[in-house]
């Protein structure tokens, strides 16, 4: 049986709970308007700060924001402190935390499985792609609506057109290479028409089962 010490109190709207154990030590804490944004991790600690539920979750679970399916209008931000003397292992403090916003938040966190459209990318090998010729580190830049990777894999590319567009897109293509990219936060179907053109990087839609993360009132 996991034995849990915590401390309570409220001031202007912000509340904070502790929990402790031999093994592990969590601390949340929630608030009405959002503090600054903090987010940092190692391999015995987590800390997240100023993000709303869905967005700590995601963080904190390691799970992308368009696969968080939340059922409740919370309006809360959050701060969580994840400790321990030994190096964390996930399923552990992922079980506990689940536990903890279950029995004192009202809030249940469940891994479940369904159905939903995903793009999956490929390359138009008659489309030549130059690999960049930097050797002092990757760089990227946002300014607006633009997106500048410098010396950046494909994924990294694909993976800010998922946050922006708030889906998912898989790829078995190769992150070995290098490359430059620069990219805008248009429509969808514009931006899937100027990545083919401009890389020659495909995404085609299919239907696959997926993994999410639904949030639930108890």
């Amino acid at each position: 049986m996991i034995r849990f010490l915590f401390c309570f109190s409220v001031i202007l709207g912000f509340s904070e709970k502790q929990y402790l154990n031999e093994d592990i030590e969590i601390s949340i804490q929630r608030f009405e308007e959002s503090p600054v944004k903090l987010y940092s991790t190692g391999p015995s600690q987590i800390n997240i700060s100023g993000f709303t539920l869905n967005e700590t979750i995601s963080k904190i679970f390691n799970c992308p924001i368009y696969q968080i399916r939340s059922f409740i209008d919370d309006g809360f931000y959050y701060s969580i402190s994840i400790k321990s003397d030994h190096e964390l292992e996930k399923e552990t403090y992922e079980r506990k935390l689940k536990k903890i916003l279950e029995e004192d938040f009202n809030l249940v966190i469940e891994r479940t499985q369904v159905m939903r459209t995903v793009f999956l990318a490929s390359r138009d090998e008659n489309v030549y792609l130059q690999p960049c010729g930097d050797t002092f580190g990757s760089k990227i830049t946002i300014i607006n609506r633009t997106w500048k990777g410098e010396c950046v894999t494909i994924s990294q590319m694909l993976s800010q057109i998922s946050d922006w567009k708030n889906m998912q897109i898989t790829t078995t293509l190769s992150d070995s290479v290098l490359y430059d990219f620069t990219i805008n936060n248009d429509s969808f179907p514009k931006l899937v028409e100027m990545i083919r053109f401009d890389y020659g990087i495909i995404l085609q839609s299919q239907l696959q089962e997926v993994e999410i993360i639904e949030i639930k009132e108890k």
